[in-house]
Order: structure tokens, then sequence, then C-alpha cells
């Protein structure tokens, strides 16, 4: 079988933590086997960085800051 592409998955969050737990849960279903998954995070205010990284922390973790 040939090497398949890394595929980046980027999902967007601005307080909306269990919402963006929620889909990364769904994420880990994703049969394909080279994909990487980028949470990109618009300055939350509802402690969405400290959820989401704790739950996730081999995903990578982008905060915007604004």
């Amino acid at each position: 079988m040939a090497n398949r592409p890394l595929v980046y998955v980027i999902v967007l969050n601005y307080n909306g933590h269990q919402d963006t737990l929620e889909c990364l849960a769904s994420l880990q279903k994703v049969s394909y086997p080279n994909f990487k998954v980028a949470v990109v995070d618009n300055c939350s205010t509802d402690g969405s960085e400290a959820s989401i990284s704790a739950g996730y922390p081999g995903h990578d973790f982008i905060q915007t800051g604004k």
C-alpha cells in the first residue's frame, strides 16, 4: 500500500469548548491513517484552552490572541 499523504484537520473554536471536545472525540473514529488535528482558538474566555489541551494533549493548539 502506498504512503498516504498527511492531512490536517483544522477545528475552529470560540467559547465553545464542549462542542469542540465532542468534535475531537468524533475525529478519533476517523479511519484514515495519516492525519493530524489542529485546534485554532479565537481568544476564548470560557476556559477552552485549558479544557481542550488537557483532554487532547496530542493535538496542536493554536491561540490567535484575538
